[in-house]
């Protein structure tokens, strides 16, 4: 293919999909902004302290943009704009660009005031808030037309177009990742966390890596077992005290699991994930981004056994439980229909 009829195709595929890419370009717009500020921040802040700055970034450009419509009136109040102006509704006055402008040096020169130097921190907080003069062109024209298809909506239809026709694929690889997210959030806690090695001197008799390892292996292995067990325990008594009064009619129970199954798996999760930490504080391998202090347990909390608590034992439990319990209501109603 030649480049000019490459080009063409190029001009050809962006025109068809132009509103996709404008809001591709939004939502990028917007993560850049998040992630700019919240990166600079972290030269001086904690992380979660430098993710709230970041969010506060966005939330500023947003406020700025309300601001716009009232001082543009206030301004037409004071100086009256010619008879032959007009204004298209959706564009931002030039004035606002000017103080984005003066915003982002002026971050510019605090940061290297911070720092008493020139560091890339500036150029990064700078070149972010640049970015985000899109996000505020974006929120600006929003608020004139609420009747415009936000970017993000936009971007989830194309999602679920594309993802349509490959929802069985999609749905068992999401209940493959929930399967290893809980078995392997679980060993990488017991093993982050000490109790692996914990266990291991107190039962074993060694602490070595090997052991260790393999205890860790079993507590994931031992948590999908747990959450074949629960589910057993949950429908049973969900069959027995709920379902004789909800399904009144000859009909098929649903088989989306229920809230409180949910519920008290969180709490069961949450209880078991502060008893590994406390029996394995003394052999944690991690340091502690979180610490638990009273007048007798003081409990150290790697943000590694964090990220496992919130992808492993929440969103893979969630996966597991759901699957668990939609396949026994699958073979209740089999077994209904044979008798």
């Amino acid at each position: 293919m030649n480049p000019p009829a490459f080009w063409k195709s190029v001009e050809a595929w962006a025109g068809q999909n132009r509103p996709l890419l404008s809001a591709l370009g939004t939502a990028a717009s917007h993560a850049v902004l998040f992630g700019g500020v919240a990166l600079a921040a972290y030269d001086f802040a904690d992380a979660v302290l430098s993710l709230i700055f970041g969010a506060l970034a966005v939330w500023f450009v947003k406020l700025y943009a309300r601001a716009i419509r009232a001082t543009q009136g206030l301004i037409d109040r004071l100086h009256a704009p010619e008879p032959d102006e007009v204004r298209a509704p959706g564009v931002l006055p030039g004035w606002t660009f000017a103080i984005h402008a003066l915003i982002g040096v002026m971050l510019f020169f605090a940061m290297i005031a911070l720092e008493e130097a020139y560091t890339h921190t500036a150029a990064v907080l700078f070149g972010a808030w640049a970015v985000g003069f899109n996000v505020l062109k974006y929120v600006f024209a929003r608020q004139n037309d609420p009747g415009t298809s936000s970017a993000f909506v936009t971007i989830d239809e194309a999602l679920d177009r594309w993802a349509e026709p490959h929802q069985p694929l999609l749905r068992a690889l999401g209940t493959a990742l929930g399967f290893v997210a809980l078995a392997g959030g679980v060993a990488i806690h017991a093993f982050n966390s000490g109790y692996a090695g914990a266990i291991a001197r107190s039962h074993a008799g060694a602490d070595t890596m090997t052991i260790q390892i393999a205890l860790a292996a079993g507590c994931g292995v031992s948590a999908i077992v747990f959450a074949r067990l629960y589910v057993a325990i949950t429908l049973a008594a969900q069959r027995a005290f709920i379902d004789p009064w909800r399904y009144v009619r000859p009909e098929p129970p649903s088989r989306k699991i229920e809230r409180w199954p949910l519920w008290i798996f969180t709490v069961v999760a949450i209880v078991l994930f502060f008893m590994m930490s406390l029996i394995g504080n003394e052999q944690a391998t991690g340091s502690g981004t979180m610490m638990i202090e009273g007048d007798r347990v003081k409990i150290h909390i790697g943000s590694i056994s964090l990220l496992a608590l919130l992808f492993g034992w929440s969103w893979g439990g969630y996966r597991v439980l759901r699957w668990f319990w939609a396949k026994a209501r699958e073979r209740a109603e089999r077994a209904h229909a044979r008798a």
